[in-house]
């Protein structure tokens, strides 16, 4: 019954969305390095979203007084006093050592590797810059390209692959525009909380702009992937059909305001968000075509 009680509260820890798409990034780098889908997929999957979950319940661990002043965290648990923050840490701890485990145990040395990269880079080098740059974005966007080579060289693919790389570019390019327009949305929290913040540098619109130049290059690398035996004819044309309407759509919106409208902000952040989730879709079921 407490657990069932904790259940929304543990979500939250958890950021149970951005686990599930972790785990699918990887099931999506298995796929490609595979070209099937077998049981096999299931186990780099399952560790990357007890590793995201992890690493989320260590960093709300970390900056729950941060948390606590910014208006899109601090209903979170910690802040709220639903969950202690030694209970926090004892559960982050428990969920990313469980993950190591799974991927040394199962997935090989390079998937551990690069897993245990993650915890450090996310928990370690970008929870640090962010409290003193404004761009901690860009070197932290390197966190997101992870995921999918978890589940390729989980699927025995070479790390040193340029098929990799090209995947990786990705969510490398995808990570920036995704944190950037979060930080649109809710423009005065990074303020509040004591971060340096990209609206504060750029202002609202600028920052906008630049975020679509990161858009359309995530675009371009993905309309690249057929150079690399990924893709085939039919999804890239779907892709391509996506890709026009999102970069139409958030170009007209650039153009017609000048001023700091977050409902702009808001669907243009689910937009491209969708569209990474397409491509990893795509990526999965032409592995089992």
């Amino acid at each position: 019954m407490n657990l069932i009680r904790f259940a929304p509260d543990l979500a939250r820890l958890f950021r149970i969305r951005l686990s599930l798409f972790v785990a699918l990034s990887a099931a999506a780098g298995n796929a490609a390095a595979t070209f099937r889908l077998t049981s096999a997929i299931l186990l780099p999957s399952l560790a990357c979203a007890l590793l995201a979950a992890g690493a989320s319940t260590l960093n709300q661990w970390q900056e729950w007084r941060r948390d606590s002043r910014m208006s899109r965290t601090r209903k979170r648990p910690i802040p709220t006093g639903k969950i202690a923050p030694v209970h926090a840490l004892v559960i982050g701890l428990g969920l990313t050592g469980t993950a190591i485990v799974v991927l040394a145990v199962s997935c090989g040395a390079w998937a551990t590797a690069f897993g245990a990269s993650a915890v450090v880079m996310y928990n370690g080098v970008y929870t640090w810059m962010k409290r003193w740059t404004a761009f901690a974005a860009v070197p932290g966007a390197l966190i997101g390209a992870l995921g999918p080579a978890i589940g390729w060289v989980a699927g025995g693919g070479v790390p040193q692959s340029p098929t990799l790389l090209a995947i990786s570019m990705v969510f490398f390019l995808w990570q920036v525009p995704h944190f950037w327009l979060l930080n649109l949305k809710y423009p005065t929290d990074y303020g509040a909380a004591g971060y340096p913040s990209p609206v504060a540098v750029f202002g609202g619109d600028r920052l906008y702009r630049i975020g679509l130049v990161w858009i359309a290059c995530t675009v371009l690398a993905t309309l690249c992937l057929p150079l690399f035996g990924l893709l085939s004819s039919g999804a890239l044309y779907l892709i391509l059909c996506f890709a026009t309407v999102l970069l139409g759509a958030a170009l007209v919106r650039a153009v017609r305001s000048s001023v700091l409208d977050t409902g702009r902000y808001r669907l243009s952040f689910a937009s491209v968000n969708l569209f990474v989730l397409v491509i990893m879709i795509l990526l999965i079921v032409e592995s089992g075509l």
